[in-house]
């Protein structure tokens, strides 16, 4: 048997995920460190961003 396994992990900054949400047609409206809704710091390592479409 033969597994194939696609990884397409990548590595965004806020600014940049940003941009590429408004350039299709979305505004970010709120930018938390987890998925928890943990307020996001300078400090963070991860965020989740709740988007909405123009």
């Amino acid at each position: 048997m033969t597994i194939h396994q696609n990884n397409w992990l990548q590595c965004y900054s806020k600014d940049s995920l940003k941009n590429e949400f408004e350039e299709n047609g979305f505004y970010v409206e709120e930018l938390y460190s987890d998925v928890a809704g943990k307020s996001f710091t300078s400090e963070s390592t991860e965020f989740a961003i709740v988007a909405k479409k123009f």
